[in-house]
């Protein structure tokens, strides 16, 4: 099967949501992360030409290829993913996140979070000549006065969901040796993936409400390890 059927089910699962009014913005900007991470896949040559290993050079080095995803630090869903091999840049891959997502995002103006290994002359140039509004990690030494934290730490969020992926719903585990179905595992955990937190969301929303009208301190939320156990079965 074309794994690209999985790319169009997620594009269409979430294109309504970001032409609705539901999206949470902050001073009317949708808020983004991008971040990459190695995912280990089967080890078998098809994979090891496509994606690389990685290790010390030994006979036995690990098959991986390296993910980036294009991610809501609000809603949670993931709008995009981008598989290359271990040998690609981070930033490669965000461009196409970036240009991936732009299809499923309205004209409302966005804002994406970057790690520390993002920034060069070059990516900034990309970012301006798109007209997407950016917030990198530095080091502690640049910009002193600038007091960014709070919005930088949103998007500690996408490392929660990349645990989530492989720890939670097992992401790596893929059905067979071929590199095909490492796209469609790949895209196929990220459908699931995003309907999962479309119900914890709308859920949450809920178990909010219901906690404030019976006057507890703490808003009650649900367990996502439950949550993915339900979803599952």
């Amino acid at each position: 099967m074309n794994d690209e059927v999985f790319t169009f089910l997620n594009n269409e699962y979430l294109e309504d949501f970001y032409q609705s009014r539901e999206p949470v913005l902050w001073k009317n900007h949708l808020i983004f992360a991008v971040d990459g991470t190695k995912a280990e896949v089967p080890n078998s040559d098809e994979n090891r030409a496509a994606f690389g290993e990685s290790g010390n050079g030994q006979r036995q080095s690990e098959v991986r290829a390296l993910v980036s995803c294009f991610f809501d630090v609000f809603i949670q869903f993931i709008l995009d993913l981008q598989i290359g091999s271990i040998r690609t840049s981070e930033s490669e891959l965000a461009k196409k996140n970036i240009a991936a997502a732009k299809d499923i995002i309205s004209e409302t103006p966005i804002i994406i979070i970057f790690d520390r290994g993002y920034p060069s002359i070059e990516f900034v140039r990309f970012l301006e000549n798109n007209k997407v509004k950016y917030l990198f990690r530095l080091s502690s030494n640049d910009y002193k006065k600038e007091e960014i934290e709070k919005r930088y730490f949103k998007r500690w969020e996408i490392e929660k969901k990349y645990h989530t992926l492989k720890n939670k719903m097992k992401f790596e585990s893929i059905t067979g040796k071929a590199t095909l179905y490492v796209y469609q595992d790949f895209w196929a955990q990220i459908i699931i993936f995003n309907m999962i937190q479309d119900v914890l969301h709308s859920s949450n929303q809920n178990v909010k409400k219901e906690s404030i009208e019976k006057g507890h301190k703490y808003p009650a939320q649900i367990n996502e390890n439950m949550a993915i156990g339900l979803f599952k079965e």
